[in-house]
């Protein structure tokens, strides 16, 4: 390994110790949402250091073939003090900066989100809703006049044939008149509760 190999790993393990440190701090800070579940800490927990330890090793094996010295691991420290050090407090801040910036944003889009399409889109179909039912009320009201208008000369002819059949048997037809009555007024009761409760 050439001289300016050895400098350029060392530089490029610098940057990946202070890289570290700042990949760390956010990690923390964020991992706070799962702190409720150890298992999905502990998946985490594994998947990101074998992430960092790839990355670190990619940076590596670019710079000088992967070849592991000891001198690597001192400057990865190094990196890392530097950032503890030096710059740690001003991240923390910056990324509470960040953090509050994006919940803003994404407050804003979902209520811009909400405002523009979703309570349009309730509002048109409570819209739908009400035409619908005032059309079904509509062909409610000329269905069961128009029935009226259409069982009058049925129920003329029937008052006259009633008159001329005997009393036992009027007596069963009327029974039989009362239960249809009945039927029909429950079936009429429920489709009127029915629009009621849409409305």
């Amino acid at each position: 390994m050439t001289l300016d190999t050895q400098l350029l790993t060392m530089i490029s393990m610098t940057i990946g110790g202070f890289y570290l440190g700042i990949a760390t701090e956010t990690y923390r800070r964020l991992s706070v949402v799962l702190k409720n579940s150890r298992v999905f800490i502990f998946l985490f927990e594994i998947s990101y250091w074998l992430l960092q330890t790839c990355l670190l090793f990619y940076v590596l094996y670019r710079v000088n073939n992967g070849e592991i010295r000891v001198y690597i691991f001192f400057a990865c420290l190094f990196g890392y003090s530097v950032y503890v050090v030096m710059f740690r407090s001003l991240y923390k801040h910056l990324l509470e900066v960040i953090i509050k910036v994006t919940l803003t944003l994404l407050k804003g889009i979902i209520k811009a989100i909400n405002a523009l399409f979703v309570q349009p889109l309730i509002w048109i179909v409570q819209v739908l809703i009400t035409i619908f039912l005032f059309i079904a009320q509509i062909l409610y009201w000329i269905l069961t006049r128009l029935l009226n208008v259409l069982s009058y000369p049925l129920r003329l002819l029937l008052t006259i044939l009633m008159k001329l059949i005997p009393e036992k048997t009027k007596n069963k037809i009327t029974q039989f008149t009362r239960f249809c009555s009945t039927i029909i007024y429950k079936f009429n009761q429920r489709i009127r509760s029915f629009i009621g409760r849409r409305r």
